[in-house]
């Protein structure tokens, strides 16, 4: 469907000052029959304004489903094309775009380029490069160079469906993708370039699965494969403490109350109290002394863990936090005090970990000396 302006000042067709003719009754109109590229109704009006001087039309998005607002950018331009044919102005495109906002360079890849800038000064490193992948494909679903405006409720069906056909990503790392970029698409609106959210990033529905944890005689077995003293000491502070591997980072913490506890720096800038056991102490002053890096660490838990014959990846570093978290659970502490200790943003993340049976923790985490041991000296201490 297409709606003209008339006015009884447009009803001749005019010489244009290269001695083209303008088409019609005017250059614009309004239109909402653009399709989507995959073959679908596009929901905004644009706007179809005949060029003379290239002898074809080019469509203008007007960001609006709501024809009322779209008929009164129409007139505005139809406004500015009286000027250009009165000689006020030499290009109804200069003003047309600016009527509608497209002056502004909105693809993709600039949105994405803006985002990354912003978000770098709030986030650690890792959660930057989750980011960046997540809209790596969200280019490559869509296109570099499309306008951000041009997402609609399908869009999240077309996203899902490019993600889901890529070999070597599971379910769970789909998810990783669209929370990402969601949060993208949150910024945005935080910033005014879109007005609301295309689309909901909805979560897959995944199999309930209780986190990993790892139980004592296999954290046994792994401490006796980490050759490095440092590696040791900083395996017994994560999972004594439930740090996130960034975290034991020196630039994200620091030592307070006569030792007792660690101020951490963690997701999201929030910072937090963990208390320190007094019997990991000296653990964490060995890591400290030995200079090594978290990634370091990493590496070196993932060798072991390999050498003690545990091949379940799962059972990563990480899975130490799961542990803690499991042993915390156990204790007896509330689930509030877990969150706190632990960063979550929710009780509710925390729950999942008190659904598992005391009884069965009592059983699997029964030999708590597993999990601290002697501090290994350093060879050059």
């Amino acid at each position: 469907m297409e709606v003209s302006v008339r006015t009884s000042t447009l009803r001749k067709c005019v010489k244009s000052s290269d001695g083209g003719l303008f088409q019609g009754d005017a250059m614009a109109s309004l239109t909402n029959s653009r399709k989507l590229p995959n073959g679908n109704p596009n929901p905004n009006y644009y706007i179809r304004i005949w060029l003379p001087k290239l002898r074809k039309y080019k469509y203008i998005s007007t960001k609006t489903k709501n024809k009322r607002e779209a008929q009164y950018m129409l007139n505005q331009i139809n406004k500015a094309e009286w000027k250009v044919r009165v000689g006020f102005e030499d290009d109804i495109m200069t003003s047309a775009n600016s009527l509608t906002g497209n002056d502004k360079d909105m693809t993709l890849r600039t949105m994405i380029q803006r985002f990354l800038t912003s978000r770098a000064k709030d986030v650690e490193e890792t959660t930057l490069n989750t980011y960046d992948l997540a809209l790596r494909n969200l280019v490559d679903a869509f296109s570099p160079t499309m306008n951000v405006l041009e997402f609609n409720p399908e869009s999240y069906d077309l996203l899902v469906s490019y993600l889901k056909d890529r070999k070597g990503i599971s379910d769970v790392t789909v998810n990783i993708r669209l929370r990402g970029v969601r949060t993208f698409m949150n910024w945005l609106v935080e910033r005014r370039i879109l007005k609301d959210l295309p689309f909901t990033c909805k979560q897959l529905k995944l199999p309930k699965r209780y986190s990993k944890f790892i139980p004592p005689h296999e954290m046994t077995a792994i401490e006796a494969h980490i050759e490095h003293p440092a590696v040791s000491s900083a395996v017994c502070v994560y999972v004594n403490t439930g740090l996130r591997k960034s975290e034991l980072a020196p630039e994200n913490h620091t030592l307070e109350g006569d030792g007792s506890f660690l101020r951490v720096v963690g997701k999201g800038n929030k910072e937090r109290i963990v208390p320190l056991p007094s019997e990991v102490l000296s653990h964490y002053h060995n890591f400290l002394k030995s200079g090594i890096s978290v990634d370091y660490v990493s590496k070196a838990f993932t060798s072991a863990r390999k050498k003690a014959g545990i091949n379940d990846n799962a059972k990563s570093l990480h899975a130490l936090r799961h542990t803690t978290t499991y042993r915390l659970v156990k204790s007896g502490m509330s689930l509030s005090d877990i969150r706190d200790i632990l960063g979550h943003s929710t009780v509710q993340m925390t729950e999942h970990y008190a659904r598992v049976g005391i009884e069965y923790l009592n059983a699997e985490l029964k030999d708590e000396s597993a999990y601290v041991w002697d501090v290994r000296p350093l060879a050059y201490a």
